[in-house]
């Protein structure tokens, strides 16, 4: 687990030094020095922001991470969510989650069909996903995007885009979403989704298999 987040995390170094290199590639040729010093600062950036998530106490590592996540900076919510969903300490991956959602995402839903014995389960299947604008290919394999509203603190959880109700809630035992009036349980797994078998409102169905991506 160590070794794979070591990996992971040079990965999204790498990505961030290639970003640096090609913004400043489009304003003017550079040379290998300056590639070279560009790539090694990009790397000292990300081992800086590398112990900030990791510092000891326990109240900075968290606003480290909370700064992060919701910074609206797309490479530092990638480090902080690299760090947090693969961390082998539950607490940190819950805060993790906690942040993105805190950070008013869009977030993208698939489902694979379970068993829709009538038409009118079908049906219903159709209407939930055009609930949402979404569509359902010729396999029944819905997909619809879902943006998310504002973290109420008082209820621990974050809103619905018009921030009327609560929509998603993370707890210990994973995730909790509320797309159809009715709770759902997702877990993260080891590619950084949100993953579960739930049932659709009205589908007579309790076996469909519904994927967030958490990690962009």
């Amino acid at each position: 687990m160590i070794r794979e987040q070591m990996m992971r995390t040079l990965a999204t170094g790498c990505a961030l030094a290639a970003s640096v290199w090609i913004g400043a590639a489009s304003a003017q040729s550079l040379t290998v020095e300056e590639i070279r010093a560009k790539v090694d600062q990009s790397l000292r950036d990300l081992g800086s922001y590398q112990e900030l998530l990791a510092d000891p106490d326990p109240a900075r590592s968290s606003a480290a991470m909370k700064v992060m996540l919701e910074s609206g900076d797309a490479e530092l919510q990638k480090i902080a969510l690299d760090y947090g969903l693969y961390s082998p300490n539950p607490a940190v991956r819950r805060k993790a989650l906690e942040g993105f959602f805190a950070s008013e995402p869009r977030i993208e839903v698939f489902v694979g069909v379970g068993r829709l014995h009538t038409s009118s389960n079908q049906d219903n299947y159709l209407r939930a996903f055009a609930q949402y604008g979404g569509s359902v290919d010729a396999e029944l394999k819905g997909y619809f995007t879902w943006k998310l509203g504002k973290f109420d603190a008082d209820q621990k959880c974050a809103l619905d885009s018009e921030g009327k109700e609560c929509a998603v809630r993370v707890t210990d035992s994973g995730v909790s979403l509320r797309p159809w009036g009715e709770w759902l349980l997702l877990a993260p797994n080891e590619e950084g989704d949100l993953t579960g078998t739930v049932s659709v409102a009205g589908t007579g169905s309790s076996n469909h298999q519904m994927r967030i991506p958490v990690r962009q």
